[in-house]
């Protein structure tokens, strides 16, 4: 992979400059011509300096040079795979789909994607051939993969196998881990058809595996016993066998004495002699045996066919690194924490008083660095967690722990003492229903970096009165509003960079509640992830934050921020990404977006980056790609997008009419469509529905009196404009109320809940999912455009034509 570094010649540098200087003058003209009255002749001057602007806009962005220009340019080739890898990443491994789409950016990205073979080495096989183009995306997949060891993931049941396996079999000897999992979200309840082929089938029709290292099997359904142990046959050199349904039986084959990593539903009597076979072992993971057997093939599937005594102080797991207890019964839990010095990740599911028990030997473990605990239902007040002595985990540096169960006791309280003042840097307490917890060993944990709390009926935190942590570096949050509130006012974390605030569910707290963040606490916070449900948020001083995040559908919340970005963009004036988890005011939005990307003032970011939770209308996908550019651009007036404007639409008094069809009375509707492409501005012919009911808020307007002044100071069109909130929210509480019979389908086919749409000044109309490299690397795309005109009228009557140029969805077929 070659990469190259343009340079910027002396030439190149004093033009950039003169034309910087000019964007700046005419950003100064624009705004002064638009304080001025709206003449004719004054809206003309005022557009030709526009396009003088979007010309110099253009022109600077084409001619861009640079070492960040291009992610391809700018890393070196380990770190751009690596970096590739990570953020196209799926269940299944990186997604060939998503690889085709990134070499279509450019010929230096093609050359790039496909002559590295590590991109394509993860193979999934999964709707079999419902999708049109999964045949070639495999053959293009393997092809490109070279001699890198494949990844083979299975969806089961699995469709049209035995054609799909005719194009894996040339391929079958590089695999190296195999993966059978029950089929994704939108599958799960897809069950096997006659045709379709068993597990145990599966394994044998992929004949000998010679590289074969890592099998896990995660199907609904058992693996017949004999077809497993052929299976094994041939694969000499596995080494690591997990999955839900791995019986003592299953584990007994010759091949297995070498597995390094083995998943087992043994029982307690079964558990030694399965363990004495396997010396090299280094992790593992013992699940709850299958319990009462209710028919004689469960009996057979689960019942080893050897019972030979083992006792299990006798046994040396001095290679074992990585334990999962997960058993209901906790007989061999001591002995095997006794046998197993090396220790260093632990994982267990126990009572209280067993862990009191164990402490003595987790004391010993002198490489402990990862303690995960699940405390399971209490037996009862005898269930104390009580010490002999004082213990110390000098080496710990992960703690999380879970309990779901209500505790009166002291339990929580005795345990975190030992916590006290030592060496963690992650901690993740989760405890489902108690009040008080007791946390102030917090505050002593000086070498802390990751905290993540989820305490939902807390309403003592014990002592901890605020978060002051010299290295914090990610914190997560979801307790009551009545106790995070003063607990983050207070905050102070000079290396925070990530901050996530969720209110537990049902935890709602009035609007005039005002949460406001301590000046200065967090001048290193680049991300903030918003999920607290109706709390008003005063914006302060954030000079690195970068993104922002609305995780929850309060409207009320998103026209709050803003109002506030309007007013005061130097807040934040490093934003450059907003996501929101439903449609924001459109006028506020455009408003905000306009304000602050046309700022002659370089000290403050534009914002480059805008996610919505579904699709929006041509018209403000294309405004919002211009000004995200930093081109000024027409769009619809404040009126047309203002709220009243949506429910004169989404609550027409005509939407439902009874009349006579076909000789009966039925619900005729005039307005048709679903309720997110009303909300979207857009149009679709949704039938609507008798029986739903669509929420929608109430919304309340502060004064701008209530707001600090502005800085700097508005326009008169914008200062009128947001004086006349109460006034349109009237009217729309007015539509809302008089509605509230009225119901629309929650969305149509356009509309896909769980995808972002990412709209960037560099990308036009992408369905893109979060994960997909494809939202941030299209900036860079050099595909054909397709061309769409159309035509406006000015106030003078003249008639305005354009022609739009968009990048078209991407789709490999």
């Amino acid at each position: 992979m070659t990469l190259f570094v343009p340079k910027f010649s002396l030439e190149e540098t004093l033009a950039g400059q003169k034309s910087q200087q000019r964007r700046l003058d005419l950003l100064e003209c624009i705004h002064r011509r638009e304080g001025d009255d709206a003449s004719f002749a004054s809206a003309k001057s005022l557009n030709k300096l526009k396009e003088e602007y979007n010309f110099i806009v253009e022109d600077q962005i084409s001619s861009q040079k640079g070492p960040f220009s291009d992610p391809l340019q700018c890393f070196p080739p380990e770190l751009f795979v690596l970096l590739v890898q990570e953020v196209i990443s799926r269940r299944s491994g990186t997604s060939v789909k998503d690889l085709l789409m990134l070499s279509l950016l450019n010929s230096y990205w093609r050359e790039a994607v496909v002559s590295e073979p590590s991109f394509w080495r993860d193979v999934c096989i999964g709707p079999g051939l419902d999708e049109s183009d999964i045949e070639d995306r495999l053959r293009v997949g393997l092809y490109l993969s070279g001699n890198q060891p494949l990844n083979l993931s299975i969806d089961h049941p699995v469709r049209d196998w035995s054609y799909l396996l005719e194009i894996l079999r040339p391929h079958l000897k590089r695999v190296q881990n195999l993966v059978i999992w029950p089929p994704s979200s939108t599958k799960l309840d897809e069950e096997a058809d006659v045709g379709d082929p068993t597990v145990g089938q599966v394994l044998l029709s992929l004949g000998p595996l010679p590289n074969l290292k890592r099998l896990e099997l995660e199907s609904r359904y058992h693996v017949e016993f004999d077809a497993f142990l052929q299976f094994l046959d041939h694969t000499p050199v596995i080494r690591s066998i997990s999955g839900d349904h791995i019986s003592p039986r299953m584990l007994e084959h010759e091949h297995l004495a070498q597995l390094e990593k083995v998943q087992t539903c043994a029982s307690i009597k079964q558990l030694p002699y399965t363990l004495s076979r396997f010396p090299r072992l280094t992790s593992l993971i013992v699940d709850d045996p299958a319990g009462d057997w209710s028919t004689d093939e469960d009996e057979s599937y689960y019942k080893p066919t050897k019972t030979v005594a083992t006792e299990a102080e006798k046994l040396s797991l001095s290679s074992l690194m990585t334990l999962e207890y997960r058993q209901s019964e906790y007989i061999s839990l001591p002995v095997l924490i006794q046998i197993s010095p090396q220790l260093y990740h632990l994982d267990l599911r126990l009572q209280w008083q067993l862990l009191a028990t164990l402490m003595p030997l987790l004391e010993q473990l002198g490489n402990l660095e990862y303690l995960g605990l699940v405390i399971t239902r209490t037996k009862g007040p005898e269930d104390i967690f009580d010490l002999d002595g004082t213990r110390s985990f000098p080496t710990l540096k992960t703690f999380t722990f879970y309990q779901s169960e209500e505790d009166h006791s002291d339990n929580l309280a005795q345990l975190f003492t030992l916590l006290v003042g030592s060496n963690l840097r992650k901690v993740t307490i989760s405890v489902d229903k108690a009040e008080i917890i007791p946390l102030a060993f917090l505050a002593t944990l000086e070498d802390l970096r990751h905290l993540s709390l989820k305490l939902p009926l807390a309403t003592n935190l014990g002592g901890l009165e605020r978060i002051q942590a010299r290295v914090l570096e990610y914190l997560e949050l979801s307790i009551p509003l009545s106790i995070i509130s003063p607990l983050v006012s207070s905050m102070e974390c000079p290396k925070l960079v990530s901050l996530e605030l969720r209110s537990p569910t049902n935890d709602w707290e009035p609007q005039s509640s005002l949460y406001t963040f301590p000046p200065n606490a967090l001048p290193s916070l680049f991300s903030i992830e918003w999920g607290l449900t109706g709390l008003r948020w005063d914006v302060t001083k954030f000079t690195s934050l970068k993104i922002i995040q609305f995780r929850e559908e309060d409207l009320n919340q998103v026209s709050e921020f803003c109002v506030n970005m309007i007013l005061h963009p130097k807040d934040c004036p490093a934003l450059e990404q907003l996501q929101f988890a439903q449609y924001p005011e459109w006028d506020l939005l455009f408003i905000m977006l306009e304000r602050r990307n046309f700022l002659p003032d370089t000290s403050i970011s534009a914002i480059k980056l805008v996610s919505m939770p579904s699709s929006m209308n041509f018209r403000n996908r294309r405004f919002l790609t211009d000004v995200l550019r930093g081109r000024f651009a027409h769009r619809m007036s404040n009126e047309e997008l203002s709220l009243p404007a949506i429910g004169r639409l989404y609550f027409d008094s005509d939407v439902y009419v009874w009349r006579l069809v076909n000789h009966v009375y039925a619900y005729i509707d005039f307005s048709p469509g679903c309720h997110h492409c009303c909300m979207s501005l857009q149009f679709c012919k949704e039938e609507l529905l008798n029986t739903a009911r669509n929420r929608h808020p109430i919304m309340k307007a502060n004064a701008l009196s209530d707001f600090r002044s502005a800085d700097p100071p508005l326009s008169p069109q914008v200062r009128d404009w947001l004086s006349g909130r109460a006034a349109r929210y009237t009217l729309w509480n007015q539509m809302v109320i008089a509605g509230r019979h009225q119901a629309r389908a929650p969305l149509c086919v356009r509309h896909e809940l769980g995808w972002r749409y990412i709209t960037t000044g560099f990308t036009f109309a992408g369905k893109l999912e979060v994960s997909q490299a494809c939202t941030t690397f299209m900036r860079f795309a050099d595909v054909p455009r397709i061309t769409e005109s159309w035509e406006m009228t000015e106030e003078d009557g003249s008639v305005k034509k354009d022609v739009i140029e968009c990048k078209p969805d991407i789709d490999i077929i």
